[in-house]
């Protein structure tokens, strides 16, 4: 028991210094090469899900879905663009802020 209490303090410990990694992602239509680039507080969160959404055939991206029928799945590839790491005392806020900043720099 005192073994698992440890383990869980352990665990909580860990998630909690994590390091929180945002960025700005494309997926990319490799038939039709147009690429889409979003932004994300999660870069690895967002990668995980176009792999679910690669593996079992759904569009993440509702506004794609038509574009997504069209070519299937696996006409699309996910690329990280640019990470940007959330610093230790910047607020959420802050953060998806930078993280708009970012995206605009990527697309203009």
């Amino acid at each position: 028991m005192a073994m698992e209490k440890e383990n869980r303090k352990a665990l909580i410990t860990e998630f909690k210094d994590r390091k929180n990694v945002g960025g700005i992602y494309g997926i990319i239509n490799d038939v039709s090469g147009i690429r889409h680039i979003y932004s994300t507080p999660n870069i690895e969160g967002s990668k995980n899900r176009f792999e679910f959404a690669m593996k079992t055939g759904s569009c993440i991206i509702p506004q794609r879905q038509n574009e997504w029928e069209e070519f299937g799945s696996t006409a699309f590839h996910f690329e990280k663009l640019e990470e940007l790491e959330k610093g230790n005392e910047q607020t959420s806020r802050s953060f998806a802020d930078d993280l708009k900043l970012l995206l605009e720099m990527w697309t203009k």
